[in-house]
């Protein structure tokens, strides 16, 4: 049985917490554990993926915040899921960025990350310091010698490139309609959860549902801020990109423009 409802992300903005409450209501099964499929793990075709879903579910779906992000998704989705309604959840990308880079420091992967990044690319480009403000000075210089886009979309360097919103939604947009995507700002969505999920409710058309309490997952407790200094120069690298987003969703997300925190 196909699935009618796709989480794509983008990682770090609360995709998680919506998929434990959506698998709350009575009508709809989100698949427990991030599937991957459509980014990762195409090659073991479309009879193991659908075989994963409840047939017996109202609406059957999945989260996997690897599809916005890698490109080749898109048209995969689009193949096998043509009609399959898409919800991405946005957070403002300088927290996005840091939210992510702690979860990685605090599950000891940025070291395995910074090894096999050097790995491939010569010395001159090696990664020396795996601090959240050096990785985030490393990056901006890579993009201001407008470098090979493929070393800053590697990881450890993605926890920077993924908070490029608009390019990924353009090219989802080549293969997806837009009335079938819902776009949410996560910090607009966790601080009115109720309306926020009747909001997601109605796009899946199912019965709105009160949960009264809404569940949260993989939230991070970090124990510092935010760099300031380095958070001061993304905020400003990414501010063109917003701007772009902002016009295209028809709305300035006024959030974004504070200060960056987690």
């Amino acid at each position: 049985m196909k699935p009618d409802v796709l989480i794509i992300g983008a990682a770090k903005c609360g995709t998680s917490s919506l998929a434990c409450n959506l698998n709350r209501h009575p009508a709809i099964s989100i698949q427990d554990q991030e599937l991957h499929f459509f980014s990762k793990y195409w090659d073991r075709g479309a009879d193991w993926y659908l075989s994963l879903f409840d047939r017996n579910a109202g609406v059957r779906g999945e989260k996997s915040p690897t599809y916005l992000y890698f490109p080749e998704s898109h048209e995969r989705i689009h193949t096998l899921l043509p009609e399959a309604k898409l919800i991405v959840l946005l957070r403002e990308p300088v927290s996005r960025a840091f939210s992510n880079w702690n979860m990685r420091y605090t599950g000891n992967r940025l070291v395995r990350m910074g090894l096999e990044f050097n790995r491939c690319h010569p010395r001159a480009c090696h990664i020396k310091s795996l601090n959240f403000s050096a990785l985030a000075d490393f990056y901006l210089e890579q993009d201001k010698k407008g470098g090979d886009r493929a070393m800053r979309f590697r990881q450890p360097l993605d926890i920077f490139h993924r908070g490029l919103y608009m390019p990924q939604i353009s090219h989802l947009l080549r293969y997806v309609k837009r009335e079938n995507i819902l776009f949410l700002i996560t910090e607009r969505f966790f601080a009115d959860e109720k309306n926020g999920y009747a909001d997601v409710c109605r796009f899946l058309n199912v019965p709105v549902v009160d949960l009264k309490q809404y569940k949260k997952r993989r939230t991070g407790d970090y124990p510092y801020p935010v760099p300031e200094q380095a958070a001061a120069k993304l905020h400003d690298f990414y501010r063109p990109y917003n701007e772009k987003l902002f016009r295209f969703l028809g709305d300035r997300v006024a959030e974004w423009d504070k200060q960056p925190h987690v």
